[in-house]
């Protein structure tokens, strides 16, 4: 397994958020967002009845959860091969596998894209796409 340093390894399908999009290169500074709810074994859903009272609804199955990957900067090559990964799990109605390796944990989840799955600043240095996220929604 490779040294990540301070950030997570994450990967997406076979794209590595690193500097070069390879399991070698240096991982981009990264945020997750969404795994807390993960933690959580039963899902919990709270309806209202007519009067207010509050009825919790729990499930043991986790789909449809958000999880996001923040990125603060991230090279245009590996930013365009993540959305045609991206693209390619929409036109194919297929899910994308999502591993993120660290000194906090390891995660493997799969994830389909949300409704807006790519988000960016429109902010460009040096070949590099600058504060921008994906989307996803658990499966």
């Amino acid at each position: 397994m490779p040294v990540t340093g301070k950030y997570n390894l994450v990967q997406l399908n076979s794209i590595y958020f690193t500097k070069d999009g390879l399991v070698t290169g240096k991982p981009c500074k990264t945020q997750i967002t969404g795994l807390d709810a993960l933690k959580i074994t039963t899902a919990v859903q709270v309806q209202f009845a007519l009067d207010g009272t509050p009825y919790l609804q729990t499930s043991s199955a986790q789909k449809g959860l958000p999880v996001g990957i923040k990125y603060d900067s991230m090279q245009q090559s590996v930013f365009d091969d993540v959305v045609t990964e991206i693209q390619s799990a929409v036109d194919g109605s297929t899910s994308l596998s999502l591993s993120v390796t660290g000194d906090t944990g390891s995660f493997s989840l799969a994830l389909v894209p949300a409704e807006k799955s790519v988000v960016f600043s429109g902010d460009f240095n040096n070949g590099q796409i600058q504060n921008g996220s994906f989307n996803f929604l658990t499966t």
